[in-house]
């Protein structure tokens, strides 16, 4: 398996998912990526960690990819979080390796969306 860079960008964009407006202790994140389909081979998931836990997976991209997606669609991950700052590692495994990571913050009765973007392979 030949192991290829990758480069990619994280966009955060405000309010987002539908949650309970009565806890004013949590929010949610929700991740999406276009990796899937923008990559030149088979990626089998994306594994998503969130405070060095592992949370869960992406195992396709969200379609349409021009969408900005919403918490129920398919091909997203949702997690619900403390109100704070947070952060995470995404990885790909497949015939692609590589991570994305960063932080973000967390507002009490609101979501953050996190797109893990592939931008550019170099060999």
């Amino acid at each position: 398996m030949k192991s290829i860079t990758l480069v990619f960008t994280i966009l955060l964009i405000g309010p987002c998912c539908k949650i309970n407006k009565t806890d004013m202790k949590t929010g949610r994140a929700l991740f999406y990526s276009d990796a899937f389909v923008a990559a030149n081979c088979k990626i089998d998931s994306v594994s998503i960690f969130i405070d060095n836990q592992y949370k869960g997976k992406l195992t396709n991209s969200c379609l349409p990819l021009s969408r900005i997606p919403e918490a129920g669609d398919a091909n997203t991950f949702v997690s619900d979080l403390s109100a704070g700052d947070h952060v995470y590692v995404a990885r790909i495994s497949g015939c692609e390796t590589g991570q994305w990571s960063g932080t973000f913050f967390v507002q009490a009765s609101s979501c953050e969306r996190i797109d893990l973007e592939l931008l550019t392979l170099k060999p």
